[in-house]
């Protein structure tokens, strides 16, 4: 995809030969950025340049792009290695890691007996049981929900 007049076809062709596995994805050459070579996770080569590539989500569908300032992010501050591409767009990512924080937090309910647990506990741990789980609870997990909400309405009436 050829659009930024201020990128000059040979910082393009430069920009795409600095990395093998350019020639393979989809690239949006309008988006490049100059890599830190010192920086980058590698085994063998590196990348002289970050260039937005487009991928399509595992998860939802849709198209997405790993822009070249994700990618600097990625391979230089988070240290991935530079082979490594998101299989999911950012907003599936997110609602990946907010699921993971809820399972988080409801296995910590796991070592406390529901007796001891407080009245706001008890409502945080209802409500981590229905956003996880849904409706369709196995009968353990319904029991557990049905027993945290039973002493919240004794409490609410006391």
């Amino acid at each position: 995809m050829r659009g930024n007049p201020y990128i000059s076809r040979k910082k393009e062709r430069e920009a795409l030969s600095s990395y093998w596995r350019y020639s393979y994805l989809k690239t949006d050459v309008t988006d490049i950025l100059e890599a830190d070579i010192s920086k980058q996770n590698r085994s063998w080569g590196a990348r002289g340049y970050y260039i937005a590539t487009l991928h399509v989500c595992r998860q939802c569908g849709k198209d997405f792009r790993f822009t070249a300032q994700e990618q600097k992010l990625w391979f230089e501050e988070y240290g991935f290695f530079i082979d490594a591409y998101p299989g999911c767009c950012l907003e599936c990512r997110r609602e990946k890691r907010k699921q993971k924080a809820i399972k988080h937090r409801y296995d910590a309910y796991q070592t406390e007996e529901d007796g001891k647990l407080s009245i706001d506990q008890c409502k945080e741990l209802a409500d981590l049981i229905m956003e996880l789980f849904g409706p369709d609870l196995d009968e353990k997990k319904r029991n557990r929900y049905n027993h945290m909400m039973n002493r919240i309405s004794r409490e609410e009436r006391e």
